[in-house]
């Protein structure tokens, strides 16, 4: 028998003792969660990352935790089916929300730089590398939710131009029941059907020259002959 062979049916007593002997060189995680409960629908775990020594909670509206914690609802964007997710317009607002600060943040650093007498220069578009230069962190302002009745809100981010998703620094109660309103009242993104382009019609002398039958090849040798 060959020792690939042996090795798949050696007994589960062998594997266990081999993981006990290995155990103590087996790198080692310890992870703190974050865990986010509304009511008794399923608890979100939420991607988050340390900058500068604070948590900042990643939201993507393509993720299955928290569309089932804003909606109580699976996530499905199936489209022959009926499509349940968080594809709505808040996230295109606070991403032009979150430009719009960083702009500000850019204007003032540039205007600070400014000798007495020197003429304002030109203020530029923010760039993804201005973070290591300006500021790594931005504060952004969302507007009240009327049909919630959430007032407006501050909000610090991570700087971000390309980004599609929202680094949110300390996602306490306030932050989190201030996300699930807006995105609950916000509406959802529709796609623009595209319109069929319409068929070229033949024209009617085309269409009389397709259905003239063309002559034989016996038809051609006798017209030949009598010519």
């Amino acid at each position: 028998m060959a020792d690939g062979a042996h090795a798949e049916t050696e007994p589960e007593g062998i594997e266990e003792a081999k993981e006990e002997q290995d155990v103590g060189s087996l790198p080692l995680v310890i992870e703190t969660v974050t865990r986010v409960q509304l009511g008794a629908r399923r608890p979100w775990f939420p991607q988050c990352q340390e900058v500068d020594g604070r948590t900042f909670v990643t939201l993507t509206k393509n993720d299955p935790g928290l569309c089932f914690l804003v909606t109580g609802k699976g996530q499905n964007r199936h489209q022959k089916r009926d499509p349940h997710s968080l594809n709505v317009q808040w996230w295109d607002d606070a991403r032009r929300m979150r430009q719009a600060a960083c702009s500000a943040l850019v204007k003032k650093h540039m205007l600070s730089a400014l000798q007495e007498g020197e003429a304002p220069p030109r203020i530029r578009h923010p760039r993804e590398d201005d973070k290591w230069v300006i500021s790594r962190l931005v504060v952004v302002d969302f507007p009240e939710v009327e049909a919630f009745g959430m007032a407006a809100r501050e909000m610090t981010m991570l700087w971000s131009i390309r980004s599609r998703d929202l680094d949110v620094h300390e996602l306490e109660e306030g932050n989190l029941r201030y996300i699930i309103a807006a995105l609950s009242a916000s509406d959802a993104v529709v796609k623009a059907e595209v319109a069929a382009e319409p068929k070229e019609m033949a024209s009617p002398r085309r269409k009389r020259r397709r259905l003239k039958k063309r002559p034989s090849a016996e038809e051609g040798g006798e017209k030949a002959e009598e010519g």
